[in-house]
């Protein structure tokens, strides 16, 4: 079992709560950088992938989930 949480390229929202925050708490990566991480390495046939994302990045998640050996199920 694999749990994947990637660090994609998100920007900062504008809120009240840490108004003054200028970027993530955590470096983050692009896209493509994310797809490279070498995931299928460590993953054995029958490896199950839990991969986290948020709906402006599920198009992509499909994307890098097929890249790392991965189909949806």
């Amino acid at each position: 079992v694999i749990y994947a949480d990637p660090p994609y390229p998100v920007k900062k929202i504008l809120r009240k709560v840490r108004p003054n925050q200028v970027e993530m708490d955590y470096p983050t990566m692009t896209l493509d950088a994310i797809k490279m991480l070498p995931v299928r390495d460590f993953a054995t046939d029958d490896a199950c992938l839990f991969l986290w994302t948020t709906h402006k990045f599920l198009p992509d998640a499909f994307w890098i989930m097929l890249h790392w050996g991965f189909k949806y199920q």
